[in-house]
């Protein structure tokens, strides 16, 4: 007679396998069915509790029989139930996974970080010369339809954040996602100086390897555009910044990141190199569009328009622009996605668990 392997609670005391009860005496219990494979009396130290139709769970142990799992948990003198591990929603996933990421992405070797953000600076700059390329080389609807010059122009954006996401490159705006979310998760598996130590050498490294990697691809690229309608765009757009006022370059910078790092979020909910770019598409197109302050954009486009003319443009004005915009940065990643997106998505009282 075969019988399959199974079990539920059956009174107090006891549970059933197959067609036969076994009782539980509060330190151990036997096991006995007639269902193939399982013939002899089974006696185990521990008590039990049921963990979906097949599987039971025992102190730091697994017990195989008949290629069915079961395992037991001590419980005192009678038999407790261990709560149900939390089940988490895609989004909820989502985020544990980039807690997780920015729990050690700053405990790279500087070294690994600085190439990274070279590497991560040139890729947005990519997208940036795209958007030049489009938008200045487009004069006549630029006069006709501002409004769908900024929107088709911006599109062509995004090639560059999709690149690093895709390829796992370094981003100051991205990495202030990273390294806030222990400090807002409350992860227990670093200490509050742990996690300061990472994001200050996180933040710093990550600075210097993306002006590097856009002043660099500035330099390259300057003389494709410079003594045309795109020099003249990208001359403009640098001329705009510097001489916007810092506090409102602050507020634009949080709502630029603040779209970015949804757009991280959004990706990482995709398991496919189409379906993360896909995803991050539109929230980039959208601060693009917008207008907003991205501070690594800005270390590209700042130094090509004072290249391709934009003599307005000075050392001590472009710091006017890129300090408040990291700033504003830091405020749309850190609170607008790190804390808020958190807290929106994860229970209170969520344990972390060794990975």
């Amino acid at each position: 007679m075969t019988s399959a392997l199974w079990a539920c609670r059956h009174g107090s005391n006891a549970f059933v396998l197959g067609n036969r009860s076994t009782t539980i005496c509060k330190r151990k219990f036997s096991l006995v069915t007639c269902g193939k494979g399982i013939s002899n009396r089974c006696e185990i130290p521990f008590e039990t509790r049921r963990h979906g139709r097949n599987v039971f769970v025992l102190g730091n142990r697994s017990t195989t029989i008949c290629k069915r799992s079961f395992s037991l948990v001590t419980s005192g003198n009678g038999i407790e139930k261990k709560p149900e591990k939390e089940i988490l929603t895609k989004p909820q996933q989502t985020m544990v996974y980039l807690n997780d990421v920015g729990l050690v992405r700053g405990e790279r070797p500087a070294s690994q970080i600085f190439y990274s953000s070279v590497l991560g600076g040139a890729y947005l700059c990519w997208g940036a010369s795209m958007f030049i390329l489009l938008g200045g080389g487009s004069p006549e609807l630029a006069a006709s339809n501002p409004g769908a010059h900024k929107v088709l122009s911006a599109l062509i954006f995004p090639i560059g954040l999709s690149s690093i996401v895709v390829s796992g490159s370094d981003l100051l705006t991205s990495n202030m996602c990273y390294a806030t979310l222990p400090f807002v998760s409350g992860d227990p598996r670093r200490t509050k100086e742990q996690k300061l130590e990472n994001l200050v050498r996180l933040w710093s490294v990550s600075t210097a390897g993306n002006v590097i990697g856009c002043g660099a691809f500035a330099l390259a690229t300057a003389g494709l555009f410079s003594g045309s309608s795109m020099g003249a765009f990208a001359a403009g757009i640098a001329t705009k910044k510097v001489m916007t006022p810092a506090v409102s370059v602050f507020f634009k910078a949080i709502g630029a990141n603040w779209l970015v790092n949804l757009g991280v979020f959004l990706a990482s909910n995709a398991d496919s190199a189409p379906g993360k770019a896909a995803m991050l598409w539109l929230p980039v197109t959208a601060f693009v569009a917008l207008g907003l302050e991205h501070c690594v954009a800005s270390m590209y486009l700042i130094p090509l328009g004072a290249l391709c003319g934009a003599d307005t443009v000075t050392l001590t004005n472009t710091l006017g622009n890129l300090l408040p915009a990291i700033a504003g940065n830091a405020v749309g990643a850190g609170f607008c996605v790190s804390f808020l997106q958190w807290k929106a998505l994860m229970h209170p009282n969520f344990q972390f668990t060794e990975r």
